[in-house]
Order: C-alpha cells, then structure tokens, then sequence
C-alpha cells in the first residue's frame, strides 16, 4: 500500500513513479494507488483506496466509491478477485478513531491503438458531528455599576468558534459579553457554519442543526434547510429573551449556549494512469 505521510510529501513526484495520490483533512486522509500503476490495453489493474482516520471521532456510515473512470472500467471484487458489481461502491460502515481500512476495486482497459493517460475519480461520504458549548454571563445594570466602580468590570469578545477538522460553528452575539439586562434593549446570537475542510459539506436539514441554552431564553427559525453558498451556510438569528424572572433576584448568572451539528462530508480524490497499447 502506498505510505499517506509519502503521499502528502512527495505527491508530483509519487503520481510520476507509482502511481499515488492522497488528499487529506486533519480527521480523515484518502490514499489512491493503482497496482500496477501502468496498464496494457485489455488488461487489469486494482485500485487501492486507503482511509486512515486520524480524528478523535468515529466516522459512520463511510462509503467509498469510484466515478468518472475515463476509459477504464471499475468493478466491485470479492477477497478471490471475482467480479461481483460491475460498479466500484463500497459500504465501509463505521471507522473508528485513529483506524486505517483499505478498500480496493479492479480496472479494467479496452482494446486500444494507441497509447494513452486516463483519469479516475473517487469519492468518499461520511457522516460526523460537531458539538459546542459557549458560555456567556447576564449581568444587571446595578452589578454593571457596581464592578465599574470597582474597577473590576471586564469586557469580553462577542464571537467565539468552534471546529473540528471539516465544519467550524461562529457563535456571534450582538454584544459584547457580559449582556446587560437593560429594559427595552434587545440581544440576538448568530450562529455560522463554515467547510474548513477540503471536501464538500452536503445540506444541513431541520434537525441536524440543534441549539439549545439553560431557560429557554432563545428564540430561534424551525424548519430551515440550510444550503452551501460557497463556503458558509447561511446564518442563522436567534432573538434572546431575557426578563428579570430568569436572574431569580441574582445580580447576575452565567449561562450557557450549546449547539449540536449533524452533517454529511465528502471527499474526492483523483489518480492519473498510463495505459499502455
């Protein structure tokens, strides 16, 4: 098999002499080598495709899969090297923290009068999440005057993130934390989901984006289905309502604010190959 750490290193020069490519995210890596790396017309080579997960997390429902094989043909193989697909689809199933698996499909090469490069394309879906949770303190205005007084009062950033290998979740309040109790004044928290990763992130639908606080103080959009425009999700507004019942005579709480993303990611990869007349 071909070495990952080779491939990301040597990439122009491994694609010359064995035939080897590899993409990679900080969680998953995908590995392509065809063996051989040079195929004579009506003839076969297998494709190796290796995923070596180096995240933290389980990935789940993995599929690997060949498309847009040029010339060539793709075919599922059984461990005796017998056709059983004329499709090259593989259900991984689940990959565990720090696993590596390797999937392989045979090529086959037509009848040819000349010699020439082919292309082949492969892709690999999986499902991750991504959970946050952001703290953020509710002062009122006497304890606001009280620690200015005292010299003690401190301004914290209204944005924070978080991320994983693939997506990051921006939590953006209107604010600057500590937020104020003042009547009348209203405070809303963003939310903005970013692929910081190589591959693509698939729609996120209702459900797959939770976010949840301690009071039910936020008053979020149900129902939305959120589509990639470029990089970024659309963002998403939540009003936080706050009244003096929630601070139950404190001076001040810290809550909490936590989001839970379910989301679907895929990676592609390519390996360039000479066959031969």
């Amino acid at each position: 098999m071909c070495d990952p750490m080779k491939a990301l290193l040597l990439v122009s020069l491994i694609i010359l002499v064995s035939g080897c490519t590899s993409v990679a995210t900080e969680g998953l890596s995908v590995t392509l080598q065809a063996n051989p790396s040079r195929i004579f017309s009506e003839s076969f080579s297998t494709l190796h495709i290796d995923l070596d997960n180096h995240d933290s997390k389980m990935l789940s429902n993995v599929v690997v899969s060949a498309f847009d094989t040029g010339i060539l043909k793709a075919y599922n193989v059984d461990n005796y090297g017998n056709v059983v697909y004329e499709i090259c689809s593989v259900d991984v199933g689940n990959i565990v923290p720090y696993e590596f698996r390797t999937v392989s499909c045979l090529l086959h090469a037509p009848a040819l009068e000349e010699s020439v490069q082919t292309e082949v394309n492969t892709r690999v879906n999986f499902n991750s999440f991504l959970e946050t949770n952001q703290l953020f303190e509710i002062i009122t205005e006497n304890e606001y005057q009280r620690r200015v007084a005292l010299g003690n009062y401190e301004q914290k950033s209204r944005s924070y993130t978080h991320r994983d290998s693939n997506v990051m979740v921006e939590i953006d309040f209107n604010e600057p934390l500590p937020l104020i109790m003042t009547p009348g004044k209203k405070y809303f928290v963003y939310f903005q989901i970013t692929n910081v990763g190589p591959g693509i992130v698939g729609d996120i639908a209702p459900g797959q984006f939770l976010i949840h606080t301690a009071g039910d103080i936020l008053r979020c959009p149900t129902e939305v289905i959120l589509t990639l425009n470029g990089r970024e999700f659309p963002r998403v507004a939540c009003e936080i309502v706050l009244d003096r019942d929630y601070l139950q005579g404190k001076e001040f709480v810290v809550s909490d604010i936590g989001t839970s993303l379910a989301y679907n990611y895929e990676l592609r990869n390519a390996l360039k190959i000479d066959v031969l007349k």
